[in-house]
């Protein structure tokens, strides 16, 4: 099994530097033939991840799980990316203002939502069970804000990941 997670990595490194020409070219003509806003970097327009920026947990998500845990707010679910929220966290790092959204049943949870085109992007999420269809989430300090949302498909019970873009319910 290692082996084949590392023949998929490599595969997908070098699919990361055969579009790098590619990704800088399209960064290019959009820039050309934009009349405003901000420009696009290469990387906007890449599939592939840089495998040399892959960091791990950002320091504002660790910020938000630490204060969570403090709190006696996070749930234990949480506790299996532990290790890599005290490796991430920083003394200069604030929590966002909106540190988690959670399902009713507490099994569901993004850490440091932004939103993005009327898109979810969490920091990490972590599902303790299957999900699918959509789901209601509610703002962990502010109960009363909640948001419909659609979870990405995945064959597991439970899982996190960082960096989820998580779709909003029709």
């Amino acid at each position: 099994m290692r082996a084949h997670q590392e023949l998929q990595r490599i595969r997908r490194d070098r699919a990361f530097l055969a579009e790098v020409p590619v990704a800088q070219l399209t960064a290019s003509f959009i820039n050309a033939n934009k009349s405003e806003g901000k420009a696009l970097g290469w990387r906007d327009c890449a599939f592939f991840a840089d495998p040399a920026e892959d960091v791990g947990i950002l320091p504002e998500v660790a910020a938000a799980i630490m204060a969570l845990h403090h709190e006696q707010k996070a749930a234990p679910i949480l506790l299996a990316a532990w290790p890599d929220v005290v490796k991430a966290a920083t003394a200069e790092a604030k929590a966002p203002s909106v540190r988690a959204l959670v399902d009713d049943r507490r099994e569901v949870w993004l850490i440091a939502p932004q939103w993005e085109n009327g898109c979810i992007r969490a920091g990490l999420a972590a599902v303790g069970r299957m999900v699918s269809g959509p789901l209601v989430l509610r703002d962990i300090d502010r109960p009363l804000v909640s948001y419909t949302v659609e979870m990405p498909p995945r064959q597991v019970a439970g899982w996190i990941e960082g960096r989820v873009l998580v779709k909003a319910a029709r």
